[in-house]
């Protein structure tokens, strides 16, 4: 009874997404949870999804707000912010598929945690593709959360994560108009400042490939290695040093002393040979696989990250 007491709101971004976008739905409406309300903002979109989500409207099973394209993470925050009075708050994409259970999951996991201290809890997924045919398991994260991980880490897909009140208002120090990643936020968050729950075992979605997704993840050796050359060492895509830089003055004050001196090892956008040997020669492993360590350890000594 004490479970069910607690409100949960599940907060989903939608963007023509037409095909897959029923199927997500129908899997949060079976949800074995019954306490949620079901909060999506329509990005903009120019296909049939409005008239899908307009019909679940109608029925009273979704609240809906159409708006202006803004893109995802922008949408993401506009949500968090606007949606209130819940306990905890679950992220959505368009176009993957429920387990029955992760909504409970989630619940249980969050309420064995202080109420008043800023809670993340995520959990694992299995790769399908377009069609729903199964791909491959994720591997569970085999290394220790930490701060200095997680800044160079996306291990929290954003549709696997719940929060809590606290920690949705510690995110939501962030202006809405910053292009900052809810799900890379809310672990640095966690393991910073809060605490994580990570449910490695537990498969809490089916996480649909089909080419149009915003995150790149277990792909092909290959596809892996191009695409970090692209976005690293040519473009700079997800601008790194601005984001720590952001945390910085966002968060900085709030950083115990430890970590107070790991981020003056990051956020410098001059190349700091000591800071990056520090960076590179960190004892402790930042990724799971072997050869996503070296590269990420050459990348800061080359000053790429």
């Amino acid at each position: 009874m004490m479970m069910e007491q607690k409100k949960v709101a599940i907060l989903i971004s939608t963007y023509n997404g037409e095909k897959y976008i029923a199927d997500q739905f129908e899997s949060i409406f079976a949800q074995t949870y019954k306490n949620i309300d079901i909060f999506v903002r329509d990005d903009g979109s120019t296909d049939g999804s409005l008239d899908i989500l307009r019909n679940y409207e109608k029925q009273g099973k979704i609240n809906l707000v159409e708006d202006k394209n803004i893109g995802v993470w922008r949408s993401v925050n506009w949500l968090a912010k606007n949606t209130k009075g819940y306990d905890y708050y679950s992220f959505g994409d368009q176009d993957d598929i429920w387990m029955p259970d992760k909504i409970e999951k989630a619940v249980n996991a969050l309420n064995n945690m202080k109420q008043d201290v800023p809670a993340l809890y995520f959990c694992n997924y299995d790769y399908y593709d377009g069609e729903m045919k199964f791909l491959s398991h994720k591997k569970p994260i085999d290394i220790d959360l930490t701060f200095i991980n997680s800044l160079v880490n996306f291990f929290a897909y954003g549709f696997t994560c719940v929060i809590n009140e606290p920690m949705k208002l510690l995110f939501l120090r962030v202006s809405p108009e910053v292009l900052f990643p809810h799900d890379y936020l809310f672990l640095i968050l966690g393991t910073a400042l809060g605490n994580v729950v990570y449910d490695g075992n537990y498969i809490s979605a089916k996480y649909r490939r089909h080419g149009k997704n915003v995150s790149v993840t277990d792909e092909s050796f290959i596809k892996i290695f191009l695409w970090r050359v692209k976005n690293f060492l040519i473009n700079d895509s997800f601008k790194y040093v601005d984001k720590w830089n952001m945390i910085n003055e966002i968060y900085g004050e709030d950083l115990c002393l430890e970590n107070k001196k790991i981020l003056r090892w990051f956020i410098s956008s001059k190349y700091n040979i000591k800071n990056a040997f520090r960076r590179a020669f960190y004892p402790k492993r930042f990724r799971g696989k072997l050869f996503d360590e070296i590269t990420l350890r050459l990348m800061f000594i080359i000053g790429k990250i």
